[in-house]
């Protein structure tokens, strides 16, 4: 993380109880405006570690499997307000929205994949884990498999493997990890038309669960499997009075003791209801091309376009129907069986094989007769 983000214990009345300053940049935090604290290292456990401490018996933070939680003692609530000069981000995401500590829609699974990570990063997954890949030729024909193992112990050492123009898949595609820690793949000369396709991925990062592709969206079924599992949190749900309105005032001279929530503050709210009309960069996805939207302008074009592919496919389907009905009724008047039809043909058989055996009659007394004249 860069920048600077402020974690706020805030009693039931709304007045402050502690004030914690976090400054990632400077790798230090300050406590009710006292002297700054190192954090004691560079990871996000010592960033958490020093939360911890500086909350002392008004909170208590913790990262478990992949979640941060931070949660206040007797009662109270935890507020964050990003730092209006320099705010903190990561992946470019603030230090609350990153870990969806002020999420009202929450997943189990990852819902973007600007990781943040750098190469250099740990990449926590099990040696000898697998990515298994299918590279498909422009005609659609199977050019090549691979299975590519985990090894090393950072990012750089996975993606040196996937790059690996023998082993891995360097011959149609080279892999990187760009300034907000997103996984890209860039075609090799020559080979832009190849589809490389993840068909298998046996990996696990840590105790969190999640695997390679579910963590850079690698492969449609990463991709779509974001929205799977959403859902407005359940609290939320049961009790929308649980929803956040206020908006926490609070600068670098307030105190213990402070209103820094009130009632009737809706700017929050208002913050919410912006979050539909603000202009944001929507990624191609689909039929729709990289640009600039609101979310509302997005969802009404998605709801459109769903519409207009749902009555194509209707219409498909209806004229897929007239044709097999049409097609029904040829066969069967090729193949349909006419009752006075067949009895005249079985008469003709008949009568046929009458004559037949008349013929067969007439030759046998002829021989007979002949026989008898010898």
């Amino acid at each position: 993380f860069t920048g600077a983000t402020t974690l706020a214990v805030v009693d039931g009345s709304g007045s402050l109880v502690r004030r914690i300053d976090i400054d990632f940049t400077a790798g230090s935090l300050t406590v009710d405006g006292g002297a700054a604290t190192a954090f004691g290292g560079g990871t996000l456990g010592d960033v958490v570690s020093a939360i911890n401490t500086a909350l002392g018996a008004n909170g208590s933070a913790g990262f478990t499997n992949g979640k941060l939680t931070v949660s206040a003692t007797g009662g109270d609530g935890v507020s964050m307000l990003q730092d209006a000069t320099t705010p903190s981000s990561r992946g470019g995401r603030g230090f609350a929205h990153f870990f969806g500590l002020n999420d009202i829609v929450d997943s189990a699974r990852p819902q973007f994949f600007d990781t943040g990570l750098v190469a250099t990063d740990a990449h926590g997954f099990t040696a000898g884990q697998t990515l298994s890949f299918k590279i498909s030729a422009p005609d659609g024909r199977t050019a090549q498999t691979v299975n590519v193992t985990v090894g090393g112990t950072s990012f750089n050492d996975l993606l040196t493997s996937l790059n690996d123009p023998v082993t891995g898949l360097g011959r149609y595609a080279t892999f990187s990890i760009d300034g907000s820690g997103r996984l890209v793949e860039t075609p090799v000369s020559g080979y832009a038309g190849h589809d490389v396709e993840l068909t298998g991925d046996s990996t696990a990062r840590g105790a969190t669960g999640l695997s390679f592709s579910q963590m850079f969206g690698v492969g449609l079924a990463a991709k779509a499997g974001r929205a799977e599992l959403a859902n407005v949190r359940p609290s939320v749900r049961s009790d929308s009075s649980l929803l956040a309105l206020a908006k926490l005032d609070i600068s670098s001279t307030s105190s213990a003791g402070d209103l820094v929530l009130t009632n009737g503050d809706g700017r929050g709210g208002t913050a919410l209801q912006q979050a539909l009309t603000s202009t944001r960069n929507f990624r191609s996805a689909g039929g729709f091309a990289t640009g600039n939207s609101t979310l509302e302008a997005f969802a009404a074009r998605l709801a459109g376009d769903i519409g207009a592919r749902s009555a194509r496919a209707e219409r498909s389907a209806q004229s897929a129907q007239s044709l097999k009905q049409v097609a029904a009724e040829k066969r069967a008047n090729v193949e349909g069986v006419s009752l006075d039809e067949e009895l005249a043909n079985m008469t003709l058989y008949q009568q046929s094989y009458n004559a037949s055996a008349r013929l067969l009659q007439a030759a046998k007394e002829l021989t007979d007769t002949l026989l008898s004249l010898v």
